[in-house]
């Protein structure tokens, strides 16, 4: 996916906007996603200094028309 694709929630809450991708140096994988955020919350996700959501790439699975975001292991990073 690109900057600009949508991440949500299997029930369709969009969470953000993807912004830039965040990567291992030594294997070249995507760790992480940053998101800049909608209004809807999500107090389990960390920020960077800008306000963007960090997301653990191995939350997202990919769907049609955006990237889903896994809420229920979101919920077990506590």
């Amino acid at each position: 996916k690109e900057e600009g694709t949508k991440i949500g929630t299997s029930d369709g809450t969009i969470v953000g906007t993807i912004d830039d991708f965040v990567f291992d140096e030594r294997t070249g994988r995507i760790t992480s996603i940053l998101a800049i955020p909608r209004d809807t919350r999500f107090p389990a996700l960390k920020k960077d200094e800008n306000g963007r959501y960090i997301i653990p790439f191995d939350l997202i699975v990919t769907g049609k028309d955006y990237l889903v975001l896994d809420v229920t292991r979101l919920k077990m990073l506590r």
